[in-house]
Parts: C-alpha cells; sequence; structure tokens
C-alpha cells in the first residue's frame, strides 16, 4: 500500500512434491507508476517460507520472471536446471493449479529440439 493506494500485490499457492514445499507465484501485479523500483521483488520475496524447496511461476513477462529471481536469491545464471529437468514435470503435475498442472513442458531440457526451445510451459492460458 501506498497511502490508500494499493501499488501491487502477489498471488500464490503451496503444495507438497514428494517431501518437499513448492511455493508457485499464480499472479503478479505492479501499478505501472510503481514499476522498475522493486516492489514486485519485495512481494515475491515475502512469500518465502523456510520450508520452500522451489518456487516457480508461470508467466511470458520477463519483468515477472526476473523479480522472481532476485527475489529468491538468484540470478538467472544460477538457476539449478538440473532441478527443473528431474522435477520441473513432476512439481507441476503435483499442482493444485489446473493451468499449471496441465502445462505442457517443450524444449531441449524435456527432449524436445523441434524449435530450438530451451525450456518452456505451454499453458494455453
Amino acid at each position: 500500500m501506498h497511502g490508500d493506494e494499493l501499488a501491487g500485490y502477489a498471488f500464490a499457492t503451496r503444495w507438497m512434491y514428494e517431501v518437499r514445499g513448492i511455493c508457485w507465484v499464480t499472479q503478479l501485479c505492479v501499478r505501472v507508476e510503481y514499476r522498475r523500483k522493486g516492489l514486485a521483488t519485495e512481494l515475491l520475496s515475502r512469500l518465502c517460507e523456510d520450508e520452500d524447496y522451489a518456487f516457480g511461476i508461470l508467466s511470458s513477462h520477463l519483468a515477472a520472471i526476473m523479480a522472481g529471481l532476485r527475489a529468491w536469491g538468484k540470478g538467472i545464471e544460477s538457476v539449478d536446471m538440473n532441478l527443473v529437468k528431474e522435477c520441473g514435470a513432476g512439481i507441476m503435475a503435483a499442482s493444485p493449479v489446473q493451468y499449471v498442472r496441465e502445462a505442457k513442458l517443450r524444449g531441449s531440457l524435456f527432449g524436445s529440439v523441434d524449435d530450438g526451445t530451451v525450456c518452456c510451459a505451454g499453458t494455453d492460458f
């Protein structure tokens, strides 16, 4: 909040994958006049809990993805692609969120090399 004005918000859900806690952002919104000031990163960092093993966000918006990477203590260069390859499909299949659960993973990381994509999830959302 900025005074009486809502500057931004984040919605997330949590579930267990095997014995590990997953935190998944389902919506992130920051008013235009509050963007590029670290608000999205701050909102996402407040979602972190000690028992969280992995975080996720399905978004076509680069700023949302980068805010997530900053909030969760990693830059793009330190994303654990082995974790994504080994657990990504299982984590997403266990999601209580339908569009996450039903997303189609594609790219060379998942054995699909048809168009040069490395790691992508198609949601039809």
